[in-house]
């Protein structure tokens, strides 16, 4: 018995179908790698060192400060990674832009009862190039939306400021 026999495999598979589901399977695997790849890592024997970021967090309501604890752990609320130690915090008045229709100006309006809460949290990164990133791979980087919680307290807002200079 031959083992190719006008093109086919065993006188019953075609060779070229063979070859299109090899190529197939091929890109798959790779697309699968690219969509699914996992997120950088740390590198390891990185050198961590201790810094801060401070998080903007508007429209709450006033008072809302009382319940921060100097001390806290601060957890991302949504994946529930450790991000850092809760070292300090202020609160600002809330202040939204609207437009003056009678004198087409733009103008910066006090929005009573509310307050902005800025928060300054100590948190322990390696320096990645161009990313901060703690041991759990967390991104710590400036213009990053984060849902916050601490022991009584939780809110979302921007990273503002973040200090790649070790403390």
């Amino acid at each position: 018995m031959k083992v190719i026999e006008n093109k086919k495999l065993f006188g019953k598979i075609n060779l070229m179908d063979v070859l299109i589901l090899i190529v197939i399977f091929a890109v798959v695997a790779i697309g699968y790698k690219v969509v699914f790849k996992s997120k950088t890592t740390v590198n390891v024997g990185a050198k961590f060192f201790t810094t801060t970021c401070i998080m903007k967090i508007e429209d709450m309501p006033i008072g809302s400060t009382n319940y921060l604890n100097v001390g806290a752990d601060v957890y991302d609320n949504e994946t529930n990674v450790y991000i850092g130690k809760l070292i300090d915090f202020k609160s600002g008045d809330y202040n939204v832009i609207k437009a003056n229709k009678e004198t087409n100006e733009y103008v910066e309006v006090k929005i009573p009862n509310k307050e902005n809460v800025y928060l300054t949290i100590e948190v322990d990164v390696s320096d990645q190039g161009a990313d901060l990133v703690t041991s759990n791979n967390y991104y710590v980087k400036v213009g990053k939306y984060l849902s916050i919680r601490s022991s009584n307290f939780a809110g979302g807002g921007y990273m503002t400021f973040v200090d790649r200079e070790a403390k």
